[in-house]
């Protein structure tokens, strides 16, 4: 469940930053994904990434783009990269 709200989390950025480089499409996003821990679960990349697409799917500047999560320290995550088209 926790990964759904960080996963909107993460795509609100997503949807921000691409707003601002005026990106029609964005084609790749690159996440730095630390340990993160909530009640007792620890998010997983393949979770993040599926709920990701999930919400992506419903904006066509978003919806298909390839989610590239690599690991980093700490109990955070970063948005690294955004690439698209404008």
């Amino acid at each position: 469940m926790h990964d759904i709200l960080l996963a909107k989390e993460i795509f609100d950025a997503v949807a921000k930053c691409a707003k601002q480089n005026r990106l029609k499409k964005v084609a790749r996003i690159k996440i730095g994904l630390g340990r993160i821990e909530d009640h007792h679960e620890i998010i997983r990349p393949a979770d993040l990434r599926f709920n990701f697409r999930i919400l992506a799917g419903k904006n066509p500047a978003i919806r298909g783009a390839k989610v590239v999560i690599r690991k980093i320290r700490g109990p955070r995550w970063l948005l690294e990269e955004i690439e698209g088209e404008c």
